[in-house]
């Protein structure tokens, strides 16, 4: 992807629902955490419309609205999403400057259902995003228009469950209306899942272009200033076959990947656990990430504390070379759940920042660092009647790191932990929830994660959240008080965190 362009929070979620969180290989190599979310279901005896209102402090608010037909042979779906966040006077970037940002995106589907099973699925969704005073980038405006289509087959063959799917994706990006950069991706996707937990393949080939017309870059990009018009090709196929060896259950995965400018890539995993639990799972992998667009080709600068660092493209990167082993182990202790995950990690030719010769503010991205890591996540979770029903669960992380070579960015901090404390009343037959919530958040010390280095730390924070809720019959009504003390700390070097915020939540559920 690209940083500018594939940004996350362009990311809508009216109509989806969050199924997973996990940190390790995926089926086409990648190893960065990922966050599953899946389309809601719809009802099988009427449509069903679900909207959310939040209203936050000063002008922010929140409006979502999802619209789903009942299953049937022909199937309708829409989402729609506004967002208006405005924070407070921030004295970092001037008292006369304000943080705002507004994001808008409407999602459209039609499916038909054979009589056989065979799905087909055409969806459409756009996006506008803007924002203003982004004092990293040193800029006041930054805008993204961005369009997503994709045409998905999905049914039943002889040897098993065929998946296809081909997408059309486009960005644009503008800064201080003048900058412009245009990135546009499309591609086919093909998955096999055999019968019976046999040999699952998957192809995928994606054609990307990206144009740069470089405005404002001359003063401090030197020979990488000006326009940029480039594209590339990547390619990926895997192949991950289940077995039973003796009481473990046992998946190897096999992917071979190409990329036009790094070239050809391996990886490979491993994952064991018993065949009858899930209790202990160990995974193995070697593989490591291929360089983003705008690594190879786009100039960029960041700013923080006085401090300035140019990040020059390299045409020339290549892949990373990622070795990673993670154990989870999950029981019960004393009536309590508790999930222990633990990795290490060995980073080789990995993607990072390299100052110029005689510089110390320009930098070219370059495969050298050389990073050793590992993180451990203790998890501890209890339920149980207490006056009503209560919950408590409880995350500790530990993380630690032996930079031996480069310059990276963006590392996370060494510890963090969250602590989620919720009870709930149960009345009206069941019909009516009172809900009572208490989150603790503790990030510790860390690097700026935009600077490269570690030489700039950001303080560690502690943060605390209050809710309260109440659920009727197709209704939720609930107020959200974040930040309890109005502690502002800054999340970089150039901007601070906002102060207390009060959020007023309705999510009303109806059919029809």
């Amino acid at each position: 992807g690209h940083r500018w362009a594939d940004d996350p929070w362009a990311v809508s979620l009216s109509g989806v629902e969050l199924t997973g969180i996990a940190s390790g290989p995926d089926r086409w190599g990648a190893s960065a955490p990922a966050i599953a979310l899946t389309s809601t279901a719809p009802a099988t005896d009427a449509a069903t419309t679900d909207t959310r209102f939040t209203k936050g402090s000063d002008d922010s608010y929140l409006r979502r609205v999802s619209f789903r037909t009942p299953v049937a042979p022909w199937s309708l779906r829409f989402d729609f999403d506004e967002l208006i966040d405005q924070l407070p006077e921030d004295d970092l970037v001037g008292a006369a400057n304000r943080h705002e940002s507004k994001f808008r995106s409407a999602r459209a589907s039609v499916s038909r259902r054979m009589s056989d099973g065979t799905r087909l699925e055409l969806t459409h969704e756009r996006i506008r995003k803007h924002k203003t005073v982004l004092p990293v980038h040193d800029a006041l405006h930054q805008e993204l228009w961005a369009q997503r289509t994709s045409l998905a087959w999905r049914g039943e063959t002889p040897v098993g469950r065929l998946q296809a799917a081909v997408f059309v994706n486009g960005a644009d990006v503008e800064w201080d209306r003048a900058r412009k950069l245009e990135i546009a991706r499309e591609g086919v996707q093909v998955e096999l899942a055999g019968r019976d937990d046999g040999l699952e393949l998957g192809a995928r080939v994606m054609a990307w272009r990206l144009d740069d017309d470089g405005t404002g870059t001359a003063e401090w990009a030197g020979d990488d200033a000006g326009p940029v018009s480039s594209g590339g090709q990547e390619a990926a196929m895997t192949a991950l076959r289940p077995l039973r060896v003796g009481g473990l259950r046992v998946v190897p995965t096999g992917i071979l990947r190409w990329h036009r400018q790094a070239g050809w890539n391996h990886s490979a995993s491993l994952d064991l656990q018993a065949a009858d639990s899930d209790r202990m799972r160990l995974t193995l992998q070697h593989g490591g990430r291929s360089p983003r667009s705008d690594e190879l080709y786009t100039a960029a600068r960041v700013t923080g504390a006085g401090i300035e660092a140019v990040l020059l493209p390299q045409h020339e990167l290549g892949w990373e070379s990622l070795d990673r082993a993670a154990l989870s182990w999950r029981a019960g202790l004393l009536g309590n759940e508790l999930v222990i995950d633990g990795a290490v990690r060995r980073l080789r030719d990995g993607i990072g920042w390299r100052p110029l010769a005689g510089e110390t503010v320009t930098g070219r991205w370059a495969n050298e660092v050389e990073l050793d890591g590992w993180n451990v996540d203790l998890k501890l979770r209890r339920a149980g009647r207490c006056a009503g029903w209560a919950r408590v669960e409880g995350i500790v992380s530990a993380r630690g790191h032996d930079v031996k070579a480069g310059t990276p960015i963006a590392l996370p901090p060494e510890r963090s932990a969250v602590l989620n404390v919720f009870w709930e009343k149960h009345w009206f037959h069941e019909d009516g929830i009172l809900e009572l919530g208490y989150i603790l958040e503790h990030r510790g010390g860390m690097g700026d994660p935009w600077l490269p280095g570690d030489d700039v730390r950001l303080p560690s924070v502690t943060l605390h959240h209050v809710i309260v809720g109440f659920r009727l019959v197709g209704v939720d009504l609930g107020y959200e008080l974040h930040n309890l003390t109005n502690r502002r700390v800054p999340v970089s070097a150039g901007s601070l965190s906002p102060g207390q915020v009060n959020r007023w939540r309705m999510h009303w559920t109806f059919r029809h």
